[in-house]
This record gives structure tokens, sequence and C-alpha cells, in this order.
């Protein structure tokens, strides 16, 4: 085989099938399709009640907002400074001797500040004055739906909705009572603690996600309560509105579903490891292999069974482009996963797959040579051995043709690109020639043909290169 310098002619064949060599690609999914089973109640735990104020952390003024019961301290004078308490009535309205009567009710503390601490100011001139939130008041939340105690209930005004729960289930805590499963005398219902509603006086309703902030800490999941609240505990029934999550998780089960829900967001509700894989059963449909980038866009349906792979030392990931039935990236154990395991984890091979124009793509360094020893030079002169050993030492990328054993047997590594051209009855001319692309193949017909029907050689053409499919 000799090698010019410019133009260059591919000769492309159509694809057949793949045939009986593909297997099932090997994962760390568990085995077995999970099924929907509801847990029965468990057993009560129980937490002491206390009297005790504990906080999170300092108030946040511009959050907390003052209701009727808080407790001010009004300090007048320096190191000897007079300490006066105030507490807002009733009626909403705090009263500061000497300072005036101010509005307090369901404003922030730090619109309230900003009010009295001038005024008390102004009233004692040069004479140090100050205004501090000292004890936050405690009121009372009304709790329905799925929950053991229903009713009003008296909580500080630093809680927030798990704790609103909490003190209507007679102080069993919340993680418990997702281990439940169903309520007390209940059958197929479940508490739905992905969805539980809080409605606030003004009339606005918010739904909250308390199982994620179980699963996350994210407080954006458990807001703070205000005066007078209502908060329900809906139920949901798993085997119809559910999505069952199973694997490597923390907390394996069926959950309800929240509108926008993704595999990925289902995942983190349920403890799965940041950038775990997925496999999704869906009724109707064939089961799929998600990356964690296709599961954080994927969409969870009703009665979705999903089950989330256990990270190993060998896991990884490649990718298959083109001509496949579903293109994209894949879990694979380095190593081990072959280049046939992974065509069949993307459906198999497109009708219109040119199998012997496919090739592995080895980021970072290049195929070692024996992995690749036998599988293209097969049929070539020694040139061509030769040409074909060079470009794969150099660069990491080999040609195989996925209708042979030896191909489909290649193993994967983490990162690897298997990509299958598109070809049917083509050969694709490019290089220096006038019009560079896909010809239709018609037997008998020489290279310079070719080159002629795709406008001929440009100026600077020195002369073709017929090279091999894949190689």
């Amino acid at each position: 085989m000799v090698r010019f310098p410019r133009a260059v002619l591919a000769l492309l064949f159509a694809a057949v099938s793949l045939g009986e060599t593909q297997a099932q690609i090997p994962t760390t999914f568990p085995t077995g399709a999970p099924s929907f089973q509801v847990p029965s109640l468990g057993t009560r735990v129980t937490r002491p009640i206390t009297d005790e104020l504990a906080l999170e952390g300092a108030v946040d003024p511009d959050e907390y907002v003052v209701g009727p019961g808080d407790v001010f301290t009004v300090s007048i004078g320096g190191s000897a400074a007079r300490q006066l308490t105030a507490t807002v009535s009733a009626d909403g309205r705090l009263v500061i001797p000497e300072a005036g009567s101010f509005e307090a009710a369901d404003r922030s503390l730090a619109a309230l500040l900003r009010q009295a601490r001038p005024a008390l100011q102004r009233r004692f001139g040069s004479t140090l004055t100050d205004v501090t939130l000292a004890q936050p008041r405690s009121f009372y939340v009304h709790v329905s739906g799925a929950v053991l105690d229903p009713g009003r209930h008296v909580v500080r005004a630093v809680a927030r909705v798990e704790e609103a729960l909490v003190a209507a289930s007679l102080e069993t805590t919340v993680a418990a009572l997702m281990e439940y499963g169903t309520l007390p005398e209940g059958d197929a219902l479940r508490p739905a603690f992905r969805n539980v509603i809080v409605e606030r006086e003004d009339g606005t309703t918010r739904r909250v996600d308390i199982a994620r902030y179980l699963a996350t800490g994210d407080t954006r999941f458990n807001p703070y309560l205000r005066d007078g609240d209502r908060v329900r505990l809906p139920v949901f029934t798993p085997r119809s509105e559910g999505a069952f999550v199973s694997g490597a998780v923390l907390r394996p089960g069926i959950y309800d579903l929240r509108e926008g829900d993704t595999v990925a967001d289902l995942g983190a509700v349920a403890g799965a490891t940041e950038g775990a894989s997925f496999r999704l059963v869906r009724a109707g449909e064939p089961q799929r292999t998600l990356s964690p980038a296709e599961a954080a866009s994927t969409p969870v349906r009703a009665r979705d069974q999903i089950s989330v792979a256990a990270l190993d030392p060998l896991a990884g990931a490649a990718s298959a482009e083109g001509a496949v039935l579903y293109p994209g990236l894949y879990p694979v154990r380095s190593g081990e996963t072959t280049v046939g395991e992974l065509v069949e984890s993307a459906g198999g091979l497109a009708p219109d797959a040119l199998q012997r124009g496919a090739y592995l793509e080895r980021t970072g360094a290049a195929l070692d040579s024996a992995e690749v020893a036998d599988l293209r030079t097969d049929g070539l002169d020694i040139l061509g051995q030769v040409y074909y050993s060079q470009e794969a030492g150099r660069t990491p990328r080999v040609g195989l043709d996925l209708r042979e054993a030896s191909s489909l047997a290649l193993a994967l590594r983490d990162g690897d690109k298997l990509v299958v051209p598109r070809g049917g009855d083509g050969v694709r001319v490019f290089g220096a020639v006038a019009r560079p692309g896909f010809v239709p193949f018609q037997d008998g017909l020489s290279a310079e043909a070719y080159v002629e029907r795709a406008g001929g050689l440009s100026p600077d053409a020195t002369g073709t290169l017929v090279v091999e499919a894949g190689t």
C-alpha cells in the first residue's frame, strides 16, 4: 500500500446485523425487578419533650416574623444599663416604656427594630439604648392528615415544618414515621412526605418536600412555621401513584412524586451516591440504563421502578455513538465490559449501521498493541499491516468490524468511545476533491470513477488512497 499526501478515498460497504455474539452488559444493579410492597407499621421511636429553646444559630432579623408573645429586652444606659422587658401584646403591638407603641405582628424583626431603636434613642438623647429579641414566642399550628395526633399543637417561632409533624405524631421522629409505610388500620395508603401542604393565614399554599430535607439537610425543603399555619400530611396510593427506588440507596422504598421530578431527584431523595448510574424500568417500554447526566433530565412517572447501581473500583462509563438505537453514555466495568456488551446496552445496531467501519477511541492513551494485534490485519498486505500498526500505535483509535467476534470481545476502559458510522451502500470520498461526501456504491467501479463522481480531484491533489472501512 502506497500512501499519498492528498486526496483520500474510503470504500464503505453495507451493514449487516450483529448476530448472536452480543452479550448483556454486566452492571452492579440489583438482580430481579423490584416489586411494589408497602411496609407495615414499625416500632414507634419516642424522644423526650423539653422546654429548652434550641436554636440553629442567631435569628435572621430579615427572615424572622414577629408575633404576639415575642419577648424583647430594652436596655437604657452604658455598662450599668437598666433593662426592661417588653412583650408583643395579643393584638400585635409592642409597647416600649417612654418610647412608644409600635405595630409588631407580621413584620420582620429587622423592620420593627429599624423603627423602635431610633424612637428609643430620640427619647434618651446621648444615653446608650438598644432593643433586642430576648425570647421567641410559642404559638399554635393546626396539623391534619396522615399523623397520629391531628389537631392544634404548640411550636416555637423558630420551629420548622418537620417539628409540626413530629408534635402531631406523639413525639415520633419524622424518619421513623417514613419507615412506618402505612398508618394504623391503613391498607394501601402511605404518607406523602414529599408533598406536605402548608397553608398560611394570608391564603398562600406551599408544598414541602420533607423527604428531601431528611436526605440532604437542605433547609429550603423544611421552612419555618408561622402563627396559625395549617400543616397537612396527605396520603398517596403507592401501587398507582408512587415510584419505587431500590439498589445502592440509603432509603429504598416507594416515594410520592412532585411536579418536575427527574430520576436523579428521586435518587437524591432515596440517598443515592453522587455520580451513580440508574436503571429505569417503565411499563410498556424497554428498560433503560441512564448515566448521571441522563438521569438529571429524565422525568419520573408513576409506577416507574428505578434501580441505582453500586459504585465499585472498576466502575466507569463508555459512550456509543452513531448508528446504534440509543446513543449515549453507559456504565461499564473497566477491563471487563466488552464492545459487544456496550452495543447491546445501546439497544443494538441501527439498520443502516456500517459494521466494517466502526472504530473505538480511547482518551489519554493508545490502545495496547496486544489488544489490537489480530483485529483488522487479516487480509492486508505487508505494507497495509505496517501502516495499520503504526496508526493504531500513535493514535488512540482502532478500527473494528462488528461482524467479527474478536472485535466484539475487545474489553473497554473508562472513557472509551465507540463510533458506528452510517453507511448503507455508500462510498465516502473525502480530502482534496470538489464535492466530498458519500457516493452511491456500484459494483465494478474503480477508485478513479468514484473520485470523478465526487467532482474530481482538486488542483493540488497528488493521488488517492483507498482505505478499507474501519482500518
